[in-house]
């Protein structure tokens, strides 16, 4: 059986990606969001 200490740091591993993820995924979301508002919409050509 898996000892309490290492479940402890894969519990920690787990949610500390989780978490990271979920600033990363902000962020990203804001420097889109930024970018276009500062650009002017590309004219569709067909």
């Amino acid at each position: 059986m898996i000892s309490i200490l290492a479940q402890e740091r894969l519990l920690g591993a787990a949610l500390g990606s989780v978490f990271s993820g979920v600033i990363v995924f902000e962020q990203r979301r804001d420097i889109y969001n930024t970018i276009a508002q500062i650009q002017p919409p590309k004219p569709q050509s067909r």
